[in-house]
């Protein structure tokens, strides 16, 4: 989630941008069809040169930097693509059993459970780059409030899902009062990514 990358290199004193992009600009503006951003560095055998990267971002910046040759990459590519489908596979059979559960047993508290799962995946979608690059790719803009809002969102049902399953209304007002007063900030959050 950085808002803009920029991919330079030195040539006789001068600096040439090579690539500009970025989560603010349009996912068609990366060198490569890849959540991540890949950068092609062309040199002949046995030469030297210089590059430089300079980002900005109004999220919080994690950078791994890789220097890899296309086999590595695609690799990479493959391994990061595959564990994300597994993740997304088991999240979504918790939630078809969850589901299953609620339509058998008729517990609302199923529904709060299902719905915080489905926030859960849509959340680590969106910050792990996989919404931007099939939801919204031509419009960047929604990338300055997508990952604060469903980083949040997700805390809603799951509060609302202990409220229910543990009857917590029944056993302690004090921390009823305190989950409403939790719901109540995580409605809030949203709204402060317009600020």
């Amino acid at each position: 989630n950085i808002s803009e990358v920029n991919f330079y290199t030195q040539n006789n004193g001068t600096l040439k941008l090579l690539c500009a992009t970025g989560i603010d600009k349009p996912y068609s503006t990366r060198q490569d069809d890849d959540i991540n951003f890949n950068f092609k560095i062309h040199l002949p055998k046995d030469s030297a040169a210089v590059f430089y990267l300079n980002t900005k971002s109004i999220h919080p910046i994690e950078l791994p930097l890789l220097l890899n040759n296309a086999v590595t990459k695609n690799r990479f590519i493959m391994i990061q693509t595959t564990a994300m489908s597994i993740y997304v596979g088991i999240l979504l059979s918790v939630l078809l059993y969850n589901l299953f559960l609620f339509f058998s047993i008729k517990d609302p508290s199923y529904v709060t459970y299902v719905l915080f799962l489905l926030l859960l995946l849509f959340a680590q979608l969106t910050y792990a780059g996989w919404s931007f690059k099939f939801l919204w790719l031509d419009n960047p803009a929604i990338n300055h409030y997508a990952v604060p809002i469903t980083s949040s969102l997700p805390g809603i049902p799951a509060l609302l899902f202990a409220l229910f399953f543990l009857h917590i209304k029944r056993y302690s007002k004090l921390l009823f009062k305190l989950y409403i007063a939790l719901i109540g900030i995580y409605l809030l959050i949203p709204l402060f990514c317009f600020f």
